[in-house]
């Protein structure tokens, strides 16, 4: 699955939402695709879909989910 994540403004940011998301016990893959500004697109190898990484997102409070982007892709904003 892919998503995209808004906020992300230096190479700590990076580094920290690289690290978070190779925590969760649900993801086996992370990589980001590319960076445009301050929004990463990163596909995922998940393991329970978009619901597990919403759920965790919320309980973590890392990421915000935000309204979807182009093509339904879920967004979410990198908390500070």
């Amino acid at each position: 699955m892919d998503i995209e994540v808004i906020g992300v403004s230096d190479l700590r940011d990076y580094a920290g939402l690289e690290n978070y998301l190779e925590s969760l016990t649900f993801i086996s893959h992370v990589s980001v695709e590319s960076l445009t500004g301050d929004t990463g697109q990163i596909p995922l190898a998940t393991r329970g879909g978009g619901d597990s990484l919403q759920r965790a997102a919320i309980v973590e409070w890392a990421l915000q989910p935000v309204a979807a982007g182009e093509a339904g892709i879920q967004r979410f904003q990198l908390r500070h």
